[in-house]
């Protein structure tokens, strides 16, 4: 295997256990804070960090001498374009995450947000792409995993937070592949900053209309807003974008699966969160769903080589 390839992927194993944490300190702090406010916060530090990031990364290259060329007109439009497009679902997928992590806690939340990796091949219809026999199945058990994880004491129910969650991933499904679109154009560090920063500014009007911006609060939350906003936010979306440049995509999203493994581990372990057995196999079919949905059949393989 090229070790370039292989050292991405160890990027984002990285990055899922950094958003499978991230699930737990979501659930700590949207208990000080109302989602708007949460999101925000957390991406004001993620722009910040980015923004030193960006000026250390462009230090380092001029002291190494490495000649960057500069975007003309229509490059920067586009970026800015494309950042804002990236920002905006990212602010809308974080939005509806926090609200159904509020309502469902960190385990199912994981495993219902992971469902935007069956959702992405699905859109693929919208560009004229087929889906194959191994995606249709993964939506069967997509569908059996989201029934069986909504059922307590024996009886099936379909919540408000279960909502927010698939809203969730399917708009996360949207952001996955704008990024795989732009991140091969532009640099990592300045796409990831320019996301962050429109998510910011997607935000601004929710707060002041829907939120509660209160500085006590926000000072009681400001461990799990540091905690999401450098290292869920800032470190782990950045290799998330350096690390698709060069890994498959559908190799990238059966990797990025494993958040909704940790999220659920996790929970437990920090959160002491319980689930019934008829739940644990509902997330276990979600979890083959997530499989299933990456695999490519050996024609269409050899197609493509």
């Amino acid at each position: 295997m090229n070790k370039k390839v292989l050292f991405k992927e160890i990027m984002l194993v990285i990055t899922t256990i950094i958003w499978g944490l991230g699930f737990i300190a979501q659930s700590i702090g949207g208990k000080s804070l109302d989602a708007f406010t949460f999101n925000f916060s957390r991406n004001v530090v993620a722009s910040l960090f980015l923004l030193i990031v960006v000026l250390i990364n462009n230090l380092i290259k001029k002291k190494k001498n490495i000649e960057q060329e500069p975007l003309d007109k229509k490059g920067k439009i586009n970026l800015i374009f494309g950042g804002f497009l990236i920002g905006s679902t990212l602010a809308l997928a974080m939005t509806f995450q926090q609200l159904g992590i509020n309502s469902e806690g960190a385990g199912k939340s994981g495993f219902l947000t992971a469902l935007y990796i069956v959702f992405v091949p699905v859109l693929g219809l919208l560009f004229g792409r087929r889906i194959n026999r191994y995606v249709l199945i993964a939506i069967l058990f997509a569908l059996t995993g989201l029934y069986l994880i909504n059922v307590n004491s024996g009886d099936f129910t379909l919540n408000i937070g279960t909502i927010y969650l698939l809203l969730c991933a399917l708009t996360y499904s949207f952001q996955i592949m704008l990024i795989d679109k732009y991140s091969k154009t532009y640099d990592s560090f300045i796409l990831s900053f320019v996301q962050f920063l429109f998510a910011t500014i997607v935000l601004i009007p929710f707060v002041f209309i829907f939120g509660e911006f209160n500085i006590d609060l926000i000072i009681e939350a400001l461990p799990s807003i540091l905690f999401l906003g450098i290292l869920s936010s800032g470190v782990a979306y950045t290799l998330q974008v350096v690390a698709q440049r060069d890994v498959n995509v559908t190799v990238a999203c059966i990797i990025m699966s494993l958040e909704s493994v940790f999220s659920l581990i996790f929970g437990v372990v920090f959160l002491s969160e319980s689930h019934e057995l008829i739940q644990y196999f509902g997330c276990l079919a979600i979890f083959i769903a997530v499989i299933l949905s990456q695999i490519e059949p050996k024609k269409e393989k050899e197609k493509i080589q």
